[in-house]
């Protein structure tokens, strides 16, 4: 999973690894020109470094950064497995990520974390700043949609799906959430956390969702292989076909 901060300065990635008998989660910060070659980018990465699924101390990694020497490097927070989603806030000084430890940890753009949200009884599989980064909306294996402050307090628990929640993304202004689930539907909701609609069309789980720059359609991807267009009513308006495996 990538994220890339606004300007483009700086890359969010989340990777898992395995590593003799332990898996490690990592969230590491790269500049995003060094991916473009494939040649070196690892070693100038920015390592937050990891903790080991099976409990052991964090790894005694630590990696040249070059231009971003004067970073922090601190032990990450989640405890091991897959990170499975990071996001930038819109001004860039912030960063959010989800794990299978359940957590949502916010770090500064330095690498710095910053505060543990615990509310999902399950592995959190989406994170989502709002435009005016004044909130974050987070979706999970245990059925929810979670809405928090920009300080990390829990706002509200949203139910509907039956399922998993893949994928949570905002509108453009901020005023509507939509959300994927292993029920094959897309949920639309108020930023207030009221269902406003549920959307059908895919026959297997939706694992992406996302706005236009206008909000006048959202788009949708699942393991159908099918990519579906919707309005911003919930009017299902193409159905796209030629992807072999799921999207």
């Amino acid at each position: 999973m990538r994220e890339i901060g606004p300007g483009g300065l700086l890359l969010a990635i989340a990777m898992l690894v395995c590593l003799g008998s332990g898996i490690a989660g990592f969230v590491f910060l790269s500049p995003p020109d060094e991916t473009a070659d494939q040649t070196g980018w690892l070693d100038r990465a920015t390592w937050i470094e990891p903790r080991l699924s099976t409990g052991a101390a964090t790894l005694p990694w630590q990696r040249d950064v070059g231009a971003l020497s004067q970073i922090d490097r601190r032990p990450a927070g989640h405890l091991g497995g897959n990170v499975w989603s990071v996001a930038f806030s819109p001004d860039g000084s912030r960063f959010a990520s989800g794990g299978d430890d359940g957590t949502i940890r916010l770090w500064s753009a330095e690498g710095e974390e910053l505060a543990s949200l615990a509310g999902h009884d399950d592995r959190v599989r989406s994170v989502a700043f709002s435009p005016d980064g004044s909130r974050l909306a987070s979706g999970g294996d245990d059925g929810t949609i979670r809405l928090w402050s920009a300080d990390g307090e829990e706002l509200a628990s949203l139910t509907g799906h039956v399922g998993r929640v893949r994928s949570v993304a905002f509108s453009p202004d901020g005023r509507r959430l939509a959300s994927g689930g292993s029920d094959g539907t897309i949920r639309l909701w108020s930023a207030e956390g009221e269902e406003l609609a549920s959307l059908t069309g895919h026959n297997d789980w939706v694992k992406s969702v996302a706005f236009s720059p206008d909000g006048s359609r959202l788009a949708s991807g699942g393991f159908d292989r099918t990519i579906r267009l919707w309005s911003a009513e919930g009017e299902e308006l193409a159905s796209l076909t030629g992807h072999d495996g799921p999207v």
